[in-house]
């Protein structure tokens, strides 16, 4: 029985809930006016944006704002935001590469072109369309469904494309303004409800500095008397006599900026902090027991594993990590009272004795971030002794044949904790 309590303890002690890194990753993102500070997105994830994304945009006009504000950041901050835009698909290593059509006014145009621009261009992963004023006219339900309808249908034919839905833009007033804020909310209900990737033109529009600007729908309109999101005046006012694509440049560099926390979210950023970066040699940090533990992107100051407080007659164990710079494998380890052999846990959270020869990782090509209370035990119930805890983190795919404690590159954390 102590042996069965010690093995169920620590089995659930070392559950975590960790998030595959990914060159695309799919599942939700919208893309707001809260998401415009891109000095928050760490130069890592930059990179990766520039490394590994290619996009084919498809817009006029309005759609140019974000061609425009991405050049203007670049011109502004210099070669870290590197962007090439073209006809044809840009090949310039180190910079952003977008394949440019600004020629296609309706979805009806441009996106019947991405199955030849993906069969000449097979490195594009993104596609994105952005709209001009046509969700404010009186058949935006259909024009809604319609879109709806062919971005699906693209997306299962291209499964590891990341097609981005947009909403309309936010300059008109009067009934066109309240048809497409009727388009706008019915597109953003589909996106939270499907798990879709959505570029919110239209709030981005609407909002400066915290405020909202909005008008009264007249009498007259299918949202009479309600209150209407409409461009901002810092960003023009619904004046469409202002010189980039119809806003100022300043709403342009606006959407430059989110157009950068898109793709970088895209690319496998959380919206986290700077990463943790690879071990690039041994490094092993040895802490006392913790009450809850620490997050850092510094290796030194993270404390992966918490025990709780123990005062309390309770145990809740908590694992958390911040994302690492890229994928990595896991394992975890615990040297348990009376067993000659360190243990290690399966991805199946079994417990096995250490085989210095082929060690099983608990989890591989993880990049985190985890962050998650498994635990939670009168101590009571555990058995009694002296437990250390190893936790070490290698680069994904490092082999165990030539795997050397004096020489790889790893991390290991370790503390030692009495029940």
């Amino acid at each position: 029985m102590k042996k069965l309590n010690i093995i169920l303890f620590f089995s659930v002690l070392t559950i975590l809930i960790s998030l595959n890194g990914c060159v695309i990753c799919s599942g939700e993102i919208i893309i707001n006016h809260t998401n415009t500070n891109f000095s928050q997105i760490p130069d890592y994830w930059i990179e990766q944006v520039k490394k590994n994304i290619k996009v084919y945009f498809g817009h006029t006009s309005h759609g140019a704002q974000i061609i425009n504000g991405l050049l203007r950041i670049e011109s502004q901050y210099g070669s870290k935001y590197s962007v090439v835009t073209g006809w044809s698909l840009p090949k310039e290593e180190g910079a952003l590469c977008i394949r440019d059509r600004s020629d296609t006014y309706d979805p009806g145009d441009f996106l019947p072109t991405v199955p030849d621009a993906l069969s000449s261009n097979p490195e594009i992963n993104v596609v994105i369309y952005g709209w001009c004023g046509q969700p404010g006219g009186t058949n935006w339900r259909s024009l809604l469904n319609d879109y709806i309808a062919a971005m699906q249908s693209l997306e299962q034919k291209y499964p590891k494309v990341t097609f981005v839905y947009m909403t309309g833009h936010a300059q008109e007033n009067d009934c066109p303004g309240c048809n497409r804020h009727l388009f706008n909310e019915e597109l953003r209900r589909f996106a939270r409800e499907n798990n879709k990737v959505l570029f919110d033109f239209g709030d981005l529009d609407a909002w400066y500095n915290g405020e909202l600007s909005t008008y009264t729908s007249p009498s007259w309109c299918t949202c009479a008397g309600q209150s209407i999101p409409r461009e901002h005046p810092h960003w023009g006012g619904g004046n469409w006599n202002n010189p980039c694509g119809h806003t100022t440049y300043e709403s342009c560099d606006n959407k430059g900026k989110a157009m950068w926390w898109l793709l970088a979210r895209i690319a496998g950023w959380t919206g986290g902090s700077d990463p943790i970066p690879l071990p690039t040699g041994p490094t092993t940090i040895t802490y006392s027991y913790m009450i809850d533990p620490v997050k850092s992107s510094a290796p030194s100051a993270a404390r992966p594993i918490g025990v709780g407080d123990l005062s309390t007659g309770t145990t809740t164990a908590r694992m958390a990590f911040s994302e690492f710079a890229a994928n990595v494998d896991i394992y975890v380890g615990v040297q348990i009272p009376g067993f000659a052999k360190i243990v290690l846990f399966t991805p199946a959270n079994n417990l096995i004795p250490l085989n210095m020869a082929s060690p099983t990782a608990w989890k591989t090509a993880t990049a985190g971030p985890i962050d998650e209370v498994v635990f939670t035990s009168a101590r009571s119930a555990i058995p009694f002794g002296q437990y250390t805890v190893y936790t070490v983190v290698v680069p994904a795919g490092t082999s165990p044949a030539t795997f050397s404690f004096e020489m790889s590159p790893f991390y290991m954390w370790n503390f030692t904790v009495a029940n």
